[in-house]
């Protein structure tokens, strides 16, 4: 691991406020790094005036993240089946656990906020088959719950230059941003409003962000967003207030590759934010607020 030359020069005010839009957090088996535990994250983040944590939970650790919530009350939950898991998950873990992914949505509305992350992954999905299962299953959870009316965080990641399919008979599927337009058709067939979905850890193409904007969907940009040049990109010319912020911790760390994140480093984004449009970084913590409680339907 080591630190990246394209950090921009300054730092993120002190006590802005801030809402974590995306993390993963607690984790029930963290990632080496780790050297604070959940307890002191949690109280790191509110010393920094931290108004609201949305952590993102799968079927597999819905439970662990729930106990932890208990006695952490300003905290909202996602529950999400990701593209990652269509892709990886052994035939009976799908079999057995997908089913119960949706039942737990369907059941049981009140316990979480958002549904999400869902989405597709084409650099993890390098098949045809692979691909086409990823948005099928994609379609099939909007379609099983969009009577529900929850919002949606999606998981949105394009095909690389080292994730070309050459045998693909689908050429468009090695396009440069196919997951953007496949996710995009899968939204308007389904008639799900745009301001009801918030495009997690949004990854571009750059010039996606405002178009997406423009449609009234949400773009949630990362704490590594400060440090990393790929990421920042992506916010110029998005209106401030079709954007949120997150840390995706305990990935996405302000300045270092690899390195442990934790949700008090979600004011790194505000810098990123701030410094990209020349805005103070005040004006932009403000803003990003009320679109989070917008978005997050919070009173």
């Amino acid at each position: 691991m080591g630190r990246r030359s394209d950090t921009i020069p300054i730092q993120p005010d002190h006590g802005i406020p801030l809402i974590d839009c995306h993390c993963h957090f607690p984790n029930e088996e963290p990632r080496r790094g780790m050297k604070e535990s959940y307890e002191v994250q949690y109280a790191n983040f509110f010393k920094d005036n931290g108004q609201f944590i949305v952590t993102s939970a799968s079927i597999w650790n819905v439970d662990y993240v729930q106990k932890f919530m208990k006695t952490h009350s300003q905290m909202l939950l996602t529950i999400g089946w990701g593209a990652q898991a269509t892709t990886f998950a052994t035939p009976q873990e799908f079999k057995e656990d997908y089913p119960r992914f949706l039942k737990f949505v369907k059941e049981h509305p009140e316990e979480y906020t958002v549904i999400g992350e869902i989405g597709i992954d084409f650099h993890h999905a390098k098949t045809l088959q692979k691909r086409e299962h990823q948005v099928d299953i994609f379609r099939e959870i909007i379609q099983e719950t969009k009577h529900l009316k929850k919002p949606y965080s999606l998981h949105v990641r394009n095909p690389g230059p080292n994730d070309i399919d050459p045998r693909s008979k689908i050429p468009d599927y090695n396009d440069r941003s196919i997951c953007n337009d496949l996710i995009l058709n899968v939204l308007e067939e389904e008639n799900i409003p745009p301001s009801d979905v918030m495009w997690h850890c949004f990854s571009g193409p750059a010039e996606w962000g405002p178009f997406l904007a423009e449609k009234g969907y949400y773009i949630s940009i990362p704490s590594s967003a400060f440090g990393f040049k790929k990421w920042r990109r992506n916010i110029k010319d998005v209106p401030l207030k079709q954007l949120l912020t997150e840390t995706d911790s305990s990935y996405q760390h302000p300045h270092t590759m690899g390195a442990f994140n934790e949700p008090r480093n979600v004011k790194y984004a505000i810098a990123a934010i701030a410094y990209e449009n020349n805005l103070d970084q005040k004006v932009v913590a403000s803003q990003i607020v009320k679109n989070a409680k917008k978005f997050f339907r919070i009173e």
